[in-house]
This record gives structure tokens, sequence and C-alpha cells, in this order.
């Protein structure tokens, strides 16, 4: 989860190989090497290597916060794993990206993590693409399935298919324009998804906060000694028009007598209250009252704080 803490930049890093690489460069040529965000809101941080393999993948996030002082990001994508298909068993590929990516969890505890799904190609070299493109699934779902249960997000790629000659140039690794296209749209969806979701989690925080009080000795006397409904009586001892809405009261106050009210009956409820019904006396937070009781208050804000 982003941490509203960290900056009130949100920070996002692309990391990965030859594909991060030509997905930037094709964002350059479109001038929106950050993404369409206002540069005063998001930073996007690019670092793809050609030819980088899995294991490079700790040395180059440890370089870009030492080296290259990038930000400590809000959000980290990872795109990587292609190059290693030939070289590696895939059992064994599966556990070194599972064991690095809880590494990078730990390096960047405040980061939400995004594991970009390989990418289809029309050729894997030193595989054949049947082979290729069955390891490539499988490494997907299982890796897939642990980032999702550690709390991070998958990124699909649902529109690039080995099949569609158009996506690619000769080689049949790598993806012209149009494929680029495809997976910066990709990234950019993502993005706002998980960006979006940080911000209304935000505002709902900003909205209501909840507060421990201490009610005085004052206070207490009249829950104490007046039914539930009396709390709410003005001065000519006339019951207020009942609100429609809790949100048009300052206060939401929770109390139970336990038999206080003269005999061995309990009640309990909530009162709603406006500030000009709250008792003047106001005794600091933490200390005993009188009584030592205590009671939650609920303050609805209304509006961004």
């Amino acid at each position: 989860m982003i941490s509203d803490c960290q900056s009130a930049v949100s920070t996002v890093w692309i990391v990965g190989s030859s594909i991060v690489y030509w997905a930037e460069t094709r964002a350059k040529v479109r001038k929106m090497q950050n993404l369409l965000y206002d540069p005063k809101e998001v930073r996007v941080y690019w670092d793809g290597v050609r030819g980088m393999k899995w294991d490079a993948l700790m040395f180059n996030l440890q370089r870009d916060l030492a080296v290259y002082d990038f930000p400590e990001p809000d959000v980290l994508i990872i795109h990587l794993g292609s190059n290693d298909l030939a070289s590696w068993n895939t059992d064994e590929l599966i556990g070194r990206m599972k064991a690095d990516i809880q590494k990078v969890t730990e390096m960047f505890p405040l980061t939400q993590l995004v594991f970009s799904e390989i990418l289809a190609r029309r050729v894997w070299r030193g595989l054949s693409l049947e082979c290729g493109e069955a390891k490539r699934q499988r490494i997907n779902q299982e890796v897939g399935q642990y980032v999702t249960e550690i709390g991070g997000v998958v990124m699909p790629h649902e529109n690039i298919l080995h099949q569609n000659v158009t996506l690619y140039i000769k080689d049949g690794v790598h993806m012209n324009d149009f494929g680029n296209d495809i997976l910066l749209d990709d990234i950019m969806n993502c993005l706002s998804s998980i960006l979006a979701e940080s911000t209304n989690d935000t505002e709902e925080d900003s909205m209501e906060t909840e507060d421990e009080v201490i009610l005085s000795s004052t206070d207490l006397d009249i829950f104490y000694t007046l039914p539930l409904r009396e709390v709410n009586k003005d001065i000519e001892g006339n019951y207020p028009q009942q609100k429609e809405n809790n949100n048009d009261y300052d206060f939401e106050i929770e109390f139970k007598t336990n038999g206080n009210l003269g005999d061995d009956s309990e009640e309990e409820g909530t009162v709603m209250l406006n500030l000009d019904q709250v008792c003047d006396e106001k005794p600091v937070k933490g200390k005993k009252t009188q009584q030592g009781q205590k009671t939650k208050s609920t303050k609805k804000k209304k509006g961004k704080t």
C-alpha cells in the first residue's frame, strides 16, 4: 500500500530488461516519458537494461538508490525473466523469482509491488515456440499467484499475442511501435488503478477520524441521570427536530450506563450531538476525571482536511 508519509509526490519505478528499455524509448518519442502524469503529482523513473537477467534484479535496485539516487518508490513495476527461460530449469527459476520478490518487499516495505507478466514472443532463443510459451505461462501463473498472496499486483498483457505478427520486429523477440504502444497502455492502466485506489483511501481517512475522549463529571452526570432521549433536549425542554442524516451532527457518542440510573438496569446507545451541545469543560486527554469514566467519540469531519 502506498504511504502518504513517503512523499507528496508518488514515485514510480519501472525496472526490467530490454522490454522496459524500448518501452521508455517509445514513450520519449511520444513525449510521454512521465506517462502523461503531472510531475508535481507523479514521477516515473525508468531503468531498462538490454539483456538483463533475473540475477541482476537486486543489484540494479540497490544501484538505483545508491548511485542513481532514485527516491524510494511508492510503486515498483518489475518486468523481467524472459531472458532466463532457456537457461534455467522452470522450477528453479520460479523459486528464485519468489525468493527475490520477498527480498524486494523487505527492502521496500511501504512500496506497492507490481509483477508485469512475461510477454509472449514469436521466437524464444534456445527454445521452441511451444516450449517457450509453456514455460512463460507457467511462470506467469505461479509467480503471479505468489505476488497476489503477499499483497502485490499482477499486470497482465492480454492484447500481446505471439500469433499477432504485426506487434513484432523481424527478430520475433522485440516489439515495434504498435506493440510498445499496447505495452504502455497496459502500464498506464495498471498505474491509474493503483494510484486512484490510494487517493480514495486517503480521502476516506481525511473524512472521518476516531478519537478517544474523556467526559467530564458534568457530562457524565447528564448521561447517568437522564434517559438517553433526554440528552438532546434544548433549554426550553423541547426535543429538537430529528435530523435525517447522521452527517448533520458533529459528534457521535457511544455510552453504557452500567446501572447508574438509580436501579439495577443498564442502558446503552448512541447520542448525536452538535458542537453547541457539548459541555465547555474540556479535561486534558489521558487524565482521569472525577468518576474516571471513558467513552468513545467519533468526530465526523465535513470535507477534506
